[in-house]
């Protein structure tokens, strides 16, 4: 049984609980709904769903991240990496209380991957916030995920705890 909030999620309406979930796409050009950088993260403000993430944090991550000299590009024209980074980025101002991402990593080199991992680890911890990841990358990982399932034959498989 799959709940959400103490609650069996068939007994709830599916849109109350969709307002509380965002997914992080694999494929980040298929999230974007804006042109630039600036225009994206601006759409990202507008729909938080909470006041965590401060404009001076949002700024603080926006240059961690590579992207103040930035603002004003396409985004179709960033490196699929970056187009990562700002996919998370988007994400992390949202706030949502459950975020699932598919294979967030993918395209990041160590050194970026390394900061998302830290900022999605302070979302966790700081925020609270629930993170489901699917992923091909275990390596580093071990301070972000608390359990580890596996899909394997149309069924899901407990592994282990992680710590």
């Amino acid at each position: 049984m799959i709940t959400f909030r103490n609650k069996n999620i068939r007994k709830i309406r599916p849109l109350a609980y969709a307002k509380q979930v965002s997914l992080l796409f694999q494929d980040a050009e298929n999230q974007f709904l804006a042109i630039t950088v600036q225009e994206e993260i601006e759409l990202s403000k507008q729909h938080r769903i909470t006041e965590n993430y401060s404009d001076q944090l949002i700024d603080k991550l926006i240059d961690s991240l590579g992207f103040t000299e930035r603002m004003d590009q396409v985004v179709y024209s960033l490196s699929e990496g970056q187009k990562k980074k700002l996919q998370i980025l988007e994400m992390l101002i949202m706030d949502p209380p459950v975020l699932l991402l598919d294979e967030p990593f993918k395209g990041l080199d160590y050194e970026s991957m390394q900061i998302v991992i830290g900022y999605l680890i302070n979302a966790k911890q700081q925020f609270g916030q629930t993170q489901i990841l699917i992923s091909h990358q275990f390596t580093g990982l071990a301070d972000l995920i608390d359990y580890h399932v596996t899909f394997a034959n149309h069924n899901l498989q407990y592994q282990e705890v992680i710590r």
